[in-house]
Formats: structure tokens, sequence, C-alpha cells
């Protein structure tokens, strides 16, 4: 499975590409409205990042600007370019889950152009990189060029429909504390592989799936001990401060390591029946906002980073959206800030790409009235299959 990094390409000259003679992407022809959570309250180009990479369950509203365009220009295509897992599939090996922009996505412009990539940049043409294709009737008249302000001036009319109406006069403050407790979740991949036996989590661990989450609580619970490059207060219920990379590596307790309560769960295929699920250990007050961080990382310890880098995850959750407020990057064994996407801080969202070895801090809201238990997961099929999922409760 590969994640589309999508962009439109102009006819795939890659030889003037080579030859420093331009760029065959149009990226400029983008523009960014909507997500996950509906419209935007401003339009985003996409002119800095080329393109617009989607994970599975994620949403993305794009305008496409056909005016101005050269006069030789008959048709754009919409190409995925995460394509440098391409080379290294085989019918022995299927082609790689994406696993972070770097690694998976050509770079389209002249000056980042790698001869060692000529193969894949003749990909884009021959039809297997090809999403989709737009042929432009070049016997109409030309149209003038949008600008920015007349996007914006559209989303603000939509955000004005009487759908969003509301008296802010009529609004009381909540009693109660306004934040609840952080999290902190780690999405796992065995990067140790067939030695992850050697890998000691607790006494009585049933072993390794190739990929799992962990709920993890302030040091000294029961259960496993994991550590990390990053402190986060798990203990207060009310309040808390912001996570942030911590120098040394921290202990934290493994709440919950399964989805089922038993981990060694009986086959349903065998029973006809599902196991009970494991009791949550995230407890969210209705009415209250969290913070979450989610880390992709291996299952080695003391954490570092190894060759073998985990898949990406789309982390998805049911009935609440969320903000992405920041990123970091695993280097080694310590953590550094790394740059926000597009819709990082602006956003609502359900679906949160955490590439290999980053962490994601995420803002919560969960609305009252809602009272219940819920799921959240990876949405890559394969993982979801494989129990990468746990739930959470609404009081």
């Amino acid at each position: 499975m590969n994640l589309p990094g999508l962009d439109f390409q102009l006819g795939g000259d890659v030889d003037a590409l080579r030859r420093g003679r331009g760029r065959v992407w149009w990226s400029d022809r983008l523009r960014l409205i909507g997500s996950d959570g509906g419209l935007l309250a401003r339009s985003i180009g996409l002119h800095a990042t080329d393109t617009v990479v989607i994970a599975p369950a994620q949403r993305r509203d794009v305008v496409v600007d056909l005016a101005a365009l050269p006069p030789g220009v008959r048709r754009l295509r919409l190409v995925n370019v995460a394509l440098r897992s391409f080379t290294r599939s085989s019918a022995e090996r299927p082609e790689d889950i994406y696993s972070s922009y770097a690694a998976s996505v050509l770079q389209p412009s002249a000056a980042a152009y790698n001869a060692v990539d000529a193969a894949l940049y003749r990909v884009l043409g021959d039809g297997r990189a090809r999403v989709a294709e737009i042929e432009l009737d070049r016997g109409a008249a030309a149209a003038p060029a949008p600008r920015r302000v007349e996007f914006d001036r559209l989303l603000a009319a939509a955000a004005s429909d009487d759908d969003y109406v509301w008296d802010g006069r009529a609004l009381r403050p909540r009693r109660g504390p306004r934040f609840g407790p952080n999290r902190l979740i780690l999405l796992i991949s065995n990067t140790v592989g067939d030695d992850a036996g050697e890998v000691e989590v607790a006494p009585g661990w049933p072993g390794w799936n190739d990929v799992q989450i962990f709920e993890l609580s302030a040091a000294g619970g029961e259960g496993p001990q994991w550590r990390l490059p990053f402190a986060v207060d798990l203990a207060a219920r009310v309040d808390p401060a912001a996570g942030a990379p911590s120098a040394a590596q921290v202990a934290y307790t493994v709440a919950r390591g399964t989805f089922f309560a038993r981990a060694d769960a009986p086959d349903i295929a065998t029973t006809h029946a599902y196991p009970r699920i494991h009791e949550p250990s995230i407890r969210a007050r209705a009415g209250t906002y969290e913070r979450w961080y989610v880390a992709n990382i291996g299952n080695d310890q003391p954490l570092a980073v190894t060759d073998d880098l985990p898949d990406m995850h789309p982390f998805h959750v049911h009935l609440v959206q969320f903000v992405i407020l920041r990123r970091w990057k695993l280097e080694g064994q310590s953590l550094r800030p790394a740059p926000p996407e597009p819709l990082d801080g602006i956003a609502r969202q359900d679906t949160a790409r955490v590439e290999s070895n980053t962490v994601v801090e995420l803002l919560l809201w969960f609305p009252p009235g809602y009272a219940g238990t819920y799921p959240y997961h990876c949405h890559v099929l394969e993982h979801e299959d494989n129990c990468m999922m746990s739930s959470f409760e609404v009081v």
C-alpha cells in the first residue's frame, strides 16, 4: 500500500527536469480549502510543499485553478508522487507502507532532482502513478485568475450561513476544569524483528505483534515500564502542563497494551464470539479539552532510531475532532521540534498522519451529551485488523 502524495503535473518532460530547465509540476494550481472537520476559515496555497499528502481516512477539499496556464498545456495529470518505495517492491516483497515524507515522496523540482530517481520520474508519465487527468478546452475563452481574497470571501460566506449562526451573548462558561489530564499513547511497530522476544517488557508479557498500541500512565503503577525522551505530566488530573522533550528518557507504566481484556484472547473464528474488551484506561470528562501525545516508534529500549523505520500510522479517533498543535522528530535517543504541516493549528481533523519516529500533540474536545465508549485506531487496514486499536470512555 502506498500513500498518495498528490500533485498536478504537466506533460512529464523528465529530460527538461534533469537538465534543470524548470519544473514540470504546477502545484501553484492548488488551494486547500477543507479538511476532515469541514471548510477552513481561510484557503491555504500549496507552493511550499508542492503536494497534498493524504493518509487513509483523511479528507481534503482542494480547489484547482485552471486559469492562466501556458497556451501549450492541453492536459493536467493528478499523480501520486509517494514513489520512493516503488523500486523496492517485487512479487516477493510487496510495496512498502509510507513511513515519512523524506523517505517516500519524490521531490518535484529541478533543484531537488536526483539522477538515481530517473526511473521513478518516468513512472509518473506511464500511468502507474496517475490518479486522474484533466483535458483542457482550449476553444473556450480564458478566465481571469482567481485571487486568494476571492477564495477566502467564499469561505467566510459559508461560515456565515444560517447553520453556523450563534449568539455569543447566550453562552455561559462551563463549571469545573477546562482541561482534563494529559494522555500518552504509543503506536508501536516491531522494529526489533525476530529478536523482539529478547526485549524485556514485563514478566509474562505475551509477545510482540507486528503493530500494537500502548496507553501509558505515570511511573509506579502496576504494569510494564516504558521509557521515552519525552516528559508528559500524567499524574495531574486537572489542568496539567503541556509536554516537552526530555534530556533523559522518562519512565512510564503501560496501563493498557491490548484491545481485549486478555492478551491471549481466543480466536473468534473458533469461538464464534468476541472476547471481552479491555477496561478503558482513558476516561474523559464531557465538556473538557485534553492533550493527547501520540508517538510512532519502534519497540527497542532504550528507545532509538533504527534502520527498520516504523510504518506511518493514520491515527483516527471516533466521536471527537482535534487540532494538531505541535510535532517532534526522534533523532538518536532524543527529540527535536519538527516543522508544522499546512493544517496544523488551523483545522479540525479526526485523523492525524503520524510519521515514523515522531510525536504529535493533539488538542481534543469532548462534547457534552455523548457519554459512552468509543474506539480509536490506526486506519491502515492491515494494522487495524491486527488489533492496532483501543478505546476510551466519555463520562
